[in-house]
């Protein structure tokens, strides 16, 4: 949840930005963005849609990937 109330003061913000602000764990934040990458409730330019078809892993995600709430977000 704090991570997602980070994007009402600023639309986007990189992963460092997110993990200096919230001071969550790096390996717990990567696995939170993760599972909202996966259900599309944020965006990110930086991972392709291909990326997702092969199983996206925290591990591809890096720090300085810019991270948005999708404004189009619907549920499948």
């Amino acid at each position: 949840m704090e991570v997602l109330l980070l994007f009402n003061k600023l639309p986007n913000r990189t992963v460092k930005q997110m993990q200096d602000k919230t001071q969550i764990k790096i390996d717990l934040l990567l696995q939170i963005l993760c599972r909202l990458l996966k259900s599309k409730l944020i965006k990110c330019p930086e991972i392709h849609d291909d990326q997702f078809e092969k199983d996206l892993k925290e591990t591809d995600i890096k720090l300085n990937y810019n991270i948005r709430i999708a404004h189009d977000f619907k549920r499948s």
